[in-house]
């Protein structure tokens, strides 16, 4: 599996749909919950840094930061990506999570979330 596929795997295997952030589906067949990912990709020893938004539709905070909680066990438990080419080593990134409102819908909630990854990649 290439970098690309292994990334979106790790993500999708939380349990709820992740798409690319410039790969969104439209609004009118998106279902809450979902999160972005952004697709910055590196070589041989590069650390980039990447953006991961969390949308869920309630007016709880409950399930949005169970699934803060279960990114972060993650990150501590299998934050190695491995691919084809080598692995990718993800890690939090400062600040880790904040919360996001939506200004337009109160029922919207966002987490956008900074994480570091290590390629060791061709």
């Amino acid at each position: 599996m290439n970098k690309y596929k292994a990334i979106y795997k790790w993500f999708n295997d939380l349990g709820i749909p992740f798409y690319v952030d410039t790969n969104v589906p439209d609004m009118k067949e998106i279902s809450y919950p979902y999160g972005t990912y952004q697709n910055v990709i590196g070589n041989w020893a590069d650390q980039v840094s990447i953006t991961v938004r969390l949308y869920y539709r309630t007016t709880s905070e409950k399930e949005i930061n169970a699934m803060v909680q279960k990114l972060t066990d993650k990150l501590k438990e299998n934050n190695q990506v491995i691919c084809d080419d080598g692995m990718l080593w993800v890690n939090p990134g400062a600040p880790y999570c904040q919360a996001v409102s939506d200004e337009e819908d109160d029922t919207i909630r966002s987490r956008y979330i900074n994480l570091l990854v290590d390629y060791f990649t061709n």
